[in-house]
């Protein structure tokens, strides 16, 4: 499992996620998903250490950074 993350503190006191980030079984990683270069750091990480079975995006993006102008 991994966890790409902007504030990846966030699981800092986060009690059913730490074992699996004590033991390995899941690697948080810092980024942001509108940095084209933070993403492909992180896939390349996620693919290394495991195979992905699974993408789940769930970022929101200002409709602005989408259509500008609109």
């Amino acid at each position: 499992m991994v966890f790409f993350l902007r504030s990846p503190g966030a699981f800092d006191d986060d009690a059913a996620i730490q074992p699996y980030v004590q033991s390995g079984r899941a690697i948080v990683l810092k980024g942001d998903t509108l940095d084209k270069h933070s993403v492909a750091t992180a896939w390349t990480t996620a693919n290394e250490s495991r195979n992905i079975d699974l993408v789940l995006y769930t970022v929101g993006v200002l409709h602005s950074l989408i259509a500008p102008g609109l």
